[in-house]
């Protein structure tokens, strides 16, 4: 007969029984969220320039992400036995790291190790990613170029161009749908914010240019028909020189033989009185005759 501490004990047991289940459900989810508690985010993407790790970029309406759900939180589980660190990134909340890591295709798995970054393109299973870390795998794939790896200057203008577009996205959502303007009126305001940049950023280039390049100061060089030009002219003035040279001359002729007939004129008026008598003699004889 059943005493009724027995039955207390009965009783209970499928509590205990179900509160044993619901503690290992928790003990895998906890696991499982110990392997994926790394979110990265713009703030603490360098993380992975330190250790090893295995990144997925992946997108909610993406069918081929959802399919390789299960297989990566099985393999993020084993993550701890197999010393690196796993990570998801949801390219629709995170396009600065989707364009940063230039991301083309969805699902998109990065091995990365001390700075060095490799695209895993193996089959998805948890097992394959599993042997492609411990079987080191990833030193037979070739890493990602230095000007194409996501710390570079280039990925790092990626970046701002993809949040620069999923910026303009929101702002054409929110003045179609909050302010209520046509996708035309969307569009035009776009338009006219994108010439007004442009003309401040054009203006703050050649302000820029004319501070850093200043004009240098330049010796003047006369060209050939300056000089033909000077060279006539001093020609010219030589041939005036040389023709008031020459009118000087001639001037000083006339001034002498002015003087020399003058000379002549006073010689008669001046001659003896003799020769005078005689030409008045020899009228007065003409004059009888």
């Amino acid at each position: 007969m059943l005493t009724l501490k027995t039955f207390a004990v009965f009783s209970t047991l499928p509590r205990l029984l179900a509160l044993g289940l619901l503690l290992s459900l928790l003990g895998h989810a906890a696991a499982a969220a110990e392997g994926e508690k790394t979110a990265l985010s713009t703030d603490n993407w360098r993380d992975v320039l330190q250790g090893e790790w295995m990144l997925e970029f992946y997108a909610p309406w993406c069918p081929a992400c959802r399919q390789l759900q299960s297989e990566w939180h099985k393999f993020a589980r084993t993550s701890k036995e197999l010393g690196i660190n796993t990570a998801s990134v949801d390219v629709t909340r995170e396009p600065g790291l989707s364009g940063r890591f230039f991301i083309t295709s969805l699902p998109t798995i990065y091995h990365v190790r001390d700075g060095e970054f490799r695209q895993f393109s193996g089959p998805r299973q948890a097992a394959d990613l599993s042997r492609f870390v411990l079987a080191r795998q990833w030193e037979q794939v070739a890493p990602v170029s230095a000007w194409k790896a996501p710390p570079s200057i280039l990925m790092t203008g990626m970046s701002w161009l993809f949040q620069l577009s999923m910026w303009i996205r929101q702002m054409h959502g929110w003045l179609t749908e909050t302010l209520g303007l046509p996708t035309w009126g969307s569009y035009v305001v776009f338009g006219l914010a994108t010439l007004l940049l442009g003309l401040c950023l054009g203006l703050v280039f050649i302000l820029l240019v004319d501070l850093l390049f200043q004009p240098k100061r330049k010796h003047l060089v006369p060209s050939e028909k300056e000089e033909n030009a000077s060279e006539g002219q001093a020609e010219d003035e030589v041939e005036k020189v040389e023709l008031g040279g020459q009118g000087d001359e001639n001037v000083d002729n006339g001034d002498s033989q002015a003087s020399d007939t003058e000379d002549g004129n006073i010689g008669v008026q001046d001659g003896d009185p003799a020769s005078s008598e005689e030409e008045v003699g020899e009228l007065d004889d003409g004059a009888g005759d």
